[in-house]
C-alpha cells in the first residue's frame, strides 16, 4: 500500500559502510570477525605446517644417509675387529681349535650383541615411569574443573 512502509525481519548492510544495529547486527560482526580470525590461523597454521614439513624431509633424509654410513662404518669395523680376534685366538688355541678362531670371534661377538639387544628389549617393554602428555592432561583437567565451576554457578544463578 502506498504510504506505508514495510519493515524487513532481516537486517541488511546500511550505506556508508556502517553495520547494522542491534542484537544481530554484533552477532553478525562477531561472527564475522571469528571467521577472519580463524582463516588467519588456519593460513598461518597452513604455511607454517609446509615449512616443517620441508624441515623434517631435509632432516629425516640426513638421519637416513647417516643411519646408512654409521651402519656401514660399524659393520666393516665389526669384521675387521673379528678378522684380527679370529687371528688372535688362532694362535691362542690349540692345534686342532686353530682353524676355528674366526668362528669363534664371530660368535661371541654375535653373543654380545645379543645381549645387548635383549637388555634394550626389557627396558623397551617395561612401563614408563613418566606418564605421557602429562602438562597437557593437566590443562585439559583444569579446563574441565573450570567448565563445571561455570556451570554449577550458572545453575544457581537460575
Amino acid at each position: 500500500m502506498p504510504g506505508r512502509e514495510h519493515h524487513s525481519d532481516h537486517t541488511t548492510p546500511l550505506p556508508d559502510g556502517d553495520e547494522p544495529s542491534g542484537v544481530r547486527g554484533t552477532f553478525a560482526s562477531f561472527a564475522q570477525g571469528l571467521q577472519q580470525y580463524l582463516a588467519a590461523r588456519g593460513e598461518l597454521l597452513a604455511i607454517e605446517s609446509r615449512e616443517a614439513g620441508r624441515i623434517a624431509g631435509r632432516k629425516g633424509i640426513l638421519a637416513a644417509i647417516l643411519a646408512a654410513a654409521l651402519f656401514f662404518a660399524y659393520s666393516l669395523l665389526l669384521v675387521a675387529a673379528v678378522s684380527l680376534a679370529g687371528h688372535w685366538l688362532a694362535l691362542l688355541l690349540p692345534d686342532s681349535w686353530s682353524q676355528f678362531g674366526w668362528q669363534a670371534a664371530a660368535v661371541t661377538a654375535a653373543l654380545l650383541h645379543l645381549g645387548v639387544a635383549a637388555a634394550c628389549y626389557r627396558t623397551l617393554r617395561k612401563p614408563s615411569q613418566q606418564p605421557l602428555f602429562e602438562v597437557t592432561r593437566s590443562e585439559f583437567e583444569k579446563d574441565r574443573q573450570w567448565l563445571n565451576d561455570q556451570q554449577t554457578t550458572n545453575g544457581k544463578k537460575s
